[in-house]
């Protein structure tokens, strides 16, 4: 009262040329009802409220819609001031434009204020004030015009703070998403529990997964402890039960204890559900403030969110090792298949090979007989016996070299890439395809540029392909009567890596077909399997690079592929 006494002061009053104050009053609402009939019907009943104040804020009339919106009836204003039912905190904005009012600096004033209910709460309104004057300018009363704006005032709080919420959903989710790409499997959870923390202002909370057995895993925070931990699932506490069963976000305000001084008090708990069923349990607790139903809101959408992404994520996994199972079951299937093609390779040059064989096994034979009758004699020198049995050491290499090639070809083993030097993997196709060349009287040349680098490969499979293109070769050479020529080169392919070439001047491609050629089952032979291009080029492929065909002049094929090579790889020799 003492403050509103001050007010009063502070406004200044009317009264000092009254005899008192409730005669000054009475005198003036009957003028006022004796001169102003007819705005007193508008007055009374406009659908806004409208007040006449005394200079020193005490009611002096006011309409039905005023006393609605505070609750007081007329009677009851009329007895008391407006700074009485005024918030404090709008109290002093008010008094000093009615102050500037009073000075003639301001004809008007618009602000927003707060009133008190006559039952306590807070009434927003919108309050417009002009001040009346008389003849000589004088101070008389002022006229008040209120609107009720308490429901535009929530709805706006309200929409501030859903902006504010969905601002800090949409910040929390970001982080999650960015720590589902960027966090190891081993340490999601902590991660993901963490931002959820921060967002609440939580101090405690957990994020667990079922476990197969029944039981949550998972990690758990609290201002005493923190880390990951297993609860079988006799030991849940009863919210816990709930969320599962419920499967929505809920305030809980039964007390939650577990081992290590981990305790919480009120909490938000929530299920993470994937398309069928829930999977996860994600709880904050122990908030300073407290939770409210837009903190369920929240926690239910986060949820949904991270249900979603769990259950992308699993099923990308699932998808990615279905992927690598195929992969590698489709490459097991492609080894084999080049095997029984080697070996029916090896099969077809049988003959050649036992005739490749057969030559360093003949010198030996001769060496060594020829050692033996010099033995027997007791002639020759020890130089004349050294020589003869560096022969035979150097036909015996020959000869297992040879075995050693074919060794390679048939024998069943997992791909293995390794550093190779390219004209070395020609030369030794070379040797294993040479037999069957010299039964059809053909002679391969081999050109090999020197210092080529080495690539990253297969040594067998790439040995497997030049056979089979040379085989190819040999056999489109057969029955030409002039000169055969059957040519392999090695060279720098024009974009940096290797390339290698077999040429000759046969029966040539297929005419409008060329294309067909590496095409599985397709052949031109009367029993060829059609297999050997497919698997050629398949093979070249699985190494990065490109097999293809081209016309060698008039007459004849030749056949390229490319293999990249890495420019950090050293170069051979």
């Amino acid at each position: 009262m003492q403050a509103v006494a001050s007010h009063r002061q502070f406004l200044g009053s009317s009264a000092a040329s009254c005899p008192s104050e409730d005669q000054r009053l009475a005198s003036w609402r009957a003028e006022f009802e004796h001169e102003n009939g007819a705005f007193r019907g508008a007055f009374d009943h406009s659908a806004i409220g409208l007040a006449l104040v005394d200079l020193d804020g005490r009611w002096l009339k006011v309409n039905r819609s005023v006393c609605e919106i505070v609750g007081y009836s007329p009677e009851e204003l009329l007895a008391i001031d407006f700074q009485s039912i005024t918030h404090p905190d709008d109290l002093d904005t008010d008094l000093a434009m009615c102050r500037r009012l009073l000075d003639g600096e301001i004809d008007h004033y618009h602000m927003g204020k707060r009133y008190f209910h006559k039952q306590g709460h807070i009434v927003w309104i919108q309050l417009s004030v002009s001040l009346v004057r008389d003849d000589q300018q004088r101070p008389c009363y002022f006229v008040s015009q209120i609107q009720d704006i308490t429901e535009r005032m929530c709805s706006e709080r309200e929409a501030r703070c859903r902006l504010q919420q969905m601002e800090r959903l949409t910040l929390t989710v970001a982080k999650i998403v960015n720590a589902f790409e960027t966090t190891a499997d081993s340490a999601i959870y902590p991660a993901i529990l963490a931002i959820v923390l921060d967002a609440f202002e939580s101090p405690a909370g957990v994020f667990l997964q079922l476990t197969d057995d029944g039981g949550l895993r998972g990690s758990f925070s609290s201002p005493n402890a923190k880390g990951d931990r297993c609860w079988a699932k006799h030991d849940w506490c009863r919210p816990w039960k709930a969320a599962f069963s419920k499967r929505e976000a809920a305030i809980e305000n039964e007390r939650c204890s577990f081992s290590g001084g981990v305790a919480f008090e009120q909490s938000v708990i929530t299920s993470i559900s994937d398309y069928a069923k829930p999977f996860s349990l994600l709880q904050v607790a122990n908030r300073p403030n407290g939770y409210d139903s837009d903190d369920c809101d929240m926690l239910a959408r986060i949820a949904k969110i991270i249900g979603s992404v769990l259950s992308a994520r699993l099923e990308r996994d699932c998808k990615e090792r279905a992927h690598k199972a195929a992969e590698l079951e489709l490459a097991q299937r492609r080894t084999e298949l080049a095997r029984v093609l080697r070996l029916n390779t090896m099969g077809e040059m049988a003959a050649g090979i036992a005739h490749e064989l057969n030559q360093p096994l003949s010198a030996i034979s001769n060496y060594a007989h020829g050692c033996v009758r010099r033995l027997n004699k007791g002639i020759g020198n020890t130089p004349e016996l050294l020589e003869i049995v560096n022969s035979i050491a150097d036909e015996s290499d020959r000869a297992a070299e040879i075995i050693r090639s074919l060794e390679r070809s048939v024998k069943k083993c997992e791909s293995q890439q390794a550093l190779e030097d390219i004209n070395s993997i020609v030369q030794s196709a070379a040797r294993i395809a040479a037999g069957e060349a010299r039964q059809s009287q053909i002679a391969i040349t081999v050109n090999c540029t020197a210092d080529m680098p080495l690539i990253k490969c297969d040594r067998v499979q790439l040995e497997q392909v030049i056979v089979n293109l040379l085989c190819n070769g040999i056999e489109a050479l057969e029955g030409k009567s002039e000169e055969r020529q059957l040519v392999v080169e090695t060279c720098r392919s024009v974009k940096g890596g290797v390339e290698v070439s077999i040429a000759d001047n046969g029966c040539g491609l297929p005419a409008n077909r060329v294309n067909d050629i590496f095409e599985a089952f397709f052949t031109t032979k009367p029993n060829g399997l059609g297999m050997g291009l497919a698997i050629s080029r398949t093979i070249v492929e699985g190494h990065g690079g490109r097999l293809w065909a081209e016309p060698n002049g008039d007459a004849g094929a030749i056949f390229r592929f490319m293999l990249p090579v890495d420019d950090e790889l050293r170069h051979a020799g």
